[in-house]
């Protein structure tokens, strides 16, 4: 139609996807648990008159698109918009961005027992260009039979899990979701540096 270069294009995902790696456990999905496969989405911008083949070297968030997007079309942001207006400035470049997540049980044994839905998996993540933290929200214990039940037995993918499954493989699949704290990558900044919110649902 010909008018590409007045339209702002934005391509995106809402997660990314873990596909067998090995280093955590061999399973498949991306509801959980949080780690750089599944917070990291390629985000694409066309049109606009934007340059073509460029890359965007700051880290940004999902929630920068909303201002990103108002600002392009020549609207103001509300103060209350989360996020950084990518298209009047570029945020800076040790900025750090948050990912969160909670999935619920869907059912099962601690559903039937417990007065409201239980989170099978909740957890808030902070990453830099180099790295960053998962902090675990919810119980150990359930995070440890809901992880067994929903990636060996009760998800679409369980059964490609299954055909990845040693001793090994298991162990990585433990050690992923049910510590605390994970660590990626070398983050240049530490714990001490943030607001850990308490997920509650």
């Amino acid at each position: 139609m010909g008018v590409l270069e007045e339209t702002l294009v934005v391509f995106l995902g809402d997660h990314g996807e873990l596909l067998g790696e090995v280093k955590y456990g061999g399973f498949y999905g991306h509801a959980s648990p949080l780690v750089p496969e599944v917070v990291t989405v390629p985000v694409v911008f066309l049109g606009a008159g934007l340059p073509k083949n460029e890359q965007y070297e700051p880290i940004i968030s999902g929630v920068d698109i909303a201002p990103t997007l108002l600002a392009a079309m020549g609207k103001s942001v509300p103060d209350y918009m989360d996020g950084d207006n990518l298209w009047d400035t570029a945020p800076e470049m040790d900025r750090i961005v948050r990912s969160e997540t909670i999935q619920l049980g869907e059912g099962g044994v601690i559903d039937s027992i417990a007065p409201r839905p239980v989170p099978a998996y909740s957890a808030v993540s902070f990453w830099d260009r180099s790295g960053g933290y998962v902090f675990h929200q919810n119980n150990a214990l359930v995070r440890f039979v809901m992880s067994q039940y929903w990636k060996l037995i009760g998800s679409p993918p369980a059964s490609l899990t299954r055909k990845n499954w040693t001793p090994g493989n298991h162990k990585r699949m433990l050690e992923i979701h049910c510590r605390n704290q994970l660590t990626f990558g070398d983050p240049n900044f530490t714990p001490d540096d943030l607001s850990i919110p308490s997920l509650d649902y």
